[in-house]
């Protein structure tokens, strides 16, 4: 093409036999999920009109991972990615109260000393909910934000444990509903679901093998289902679980190569299909997913699976699809945290390091454009800066 001076800075003197090499810019395409007019939105990924990521440092170029100290200390955090690419972060102080945070920097008290670590969802509607159980009478609370960024909160007791801490998972389906599986008890430890759909708050136990410390219990929604995994230690048992509006629980224990389970995460497409990944105390993470075939892997009423090896992640630290990619955070031994992400046609995977450390807290989720976020903490148990992380995949 046509060769143009745009300017130089200075003349530079050169050792002789150094080389130059040049880059050009193809264009200016925008994140997924953005469009050249999309309005300006401070954080949000999305070049606005006339913009690109030199202009405006919000805008994250695609291929790029972008870190930012969030401004405050905490430990226990937790937080989702909205539509627009920006987070909601609950976390607690020194004192273990609840303490919330919303870009670009609106935050507040929301009061209690809690125990174990919140959970943090973001309704359809744009609605931050947080999920915490109170100290003293051991109350679990669900927390919905009202009138952001300055936010009141609608605050409903939902059930009462009998915990010296909290572990649990939340999923929102496409209505609305907030939907939470978490242990109650001392072990053996009850599991226990709750969930607003159908307008009012119930919550009931799990018929679900017995539970012990170090189990764990996650849910993930898809557009009308929640599903469920389920690791039981001691046992080295995986099960994957539904929960229909109508038709209640479905359990089914996975058969699986391992016998060692540490932990599972789990993820569900746009067409109901789970994607399960299992994490052993020692080796690497498999991927399993619902055999192709009719009735999504029916053969006599029992789904089958199909499992693969991820030879380069030992454990998973989240999972998430969006757009028809599998995105994972994972360890990599003691190389640092990955991101990970793969076409569900192809699983031809693409990886990027967060962070270097493997020992510091971490949460991690995908926004509906495809931007991955991740949170870290910079003292593994005690109040340390947070730390935001986001990578535009493509």
């Amino acid at each position: 093409g046509e060769a143009t001076q745009r300017g130089v800075a200075e003349d530079i003197d050169v050792v002789a036999g150094a080389t130059t090499a040049v880059a050009v810019d193809l264009g200016q395409a925008p994140p997924p999920g953005c469009t050249t007019d999309t309005p300006p939105r401070a954080g949000d990924g999305c070049c606005p009109a006339g913009k690109t990521h030199q202009d405006d440092p919000d805008c994250c170029q695609p291929g790029t991972l972008r870190s930012n100290d969030l401004g405050v200390e905490g430990r226990d955090a937790a937080f989702a990615a909205d539509a627009h690419g920006g987070i909601f972060v609950a976390y607690l102080d020194a004192d273990r109260r609840l303490r919330w945070l919303a870009q670009p920097g609106k935050g507040g008290l929301l009061g209690a000393a809690v125990l174990g670590r919140p959970l943090v969802a973001i309704t359809p509607a744009g609605a931050p909910v947080i999920v915490y159980l109170e100290r003293e009478k051991r109350e679990l609370h669900v927390a919905v934000g009202k009138g952001g960024p300055d936010y009141s909160w609608d605050d409903v007791v939902v059930d009462t444990l009998q915990s010296s801490t909290f572990q649990g998972s939340i999923a929102v389906t496409a209505d609305g509903s907030v939907h939470l599986a978490y242990l109650s008890g001392a072990p053996p430890a009850q599991a226990r679901y709750a969930t607003n759909r159908g307008g009012t708050w119930s919550a009931v136990a799990l018929a679900m093998k017995t539970t012990i410390a170090g189990d764990k219990l996650r849910l993930a929604a898809g557009p009308k289902t929640v599903h469920l995994c389920h690791v039981t230690v001691s046992a080295a048992t995986l099960e994957h679980g539904t929960i229909h509006p109508t038709e209640g629980l479905k359990l089914q224990t996975l058969a699986h190569d391992e016998t060692d389970l540490f932990d599972c995460q789990i993820a569900v497409d746009a067409t109901e299909n789970p994607h399960i990944l299992v994490s052993p105390y020692q080796g690497i993470v498999s991927y399993g997913a619902q055999s192709k075939g009719s009735s999504r892997g029916r053969a006599g009423g029992e789904v089958k699976w199909s499992w693969r090896k991820l030879t380069t992640y030992t454990t998973a630290r989240g999972a998430r699809v969006v757009g028809g990619a599998l995105h994972l955070a994972a360890n990599r031994g003691t190389l640092g945290i990955w991101h990970g992400w793969a076409s569900l046609s192809d699983l031809q995977w693409q990886e990027l390091k967060l962070m270097n450390v493997v020992s510091l807290p971490f949460a991690f989720d995908v926004d509906a454009s495809g931007m991955a976020h991740a949170l870290s903490t910079a003292k593994p148990t005690a109040p340390g800066a947070l730390t935001h992380h986001r990578h535009c995949t493509r």
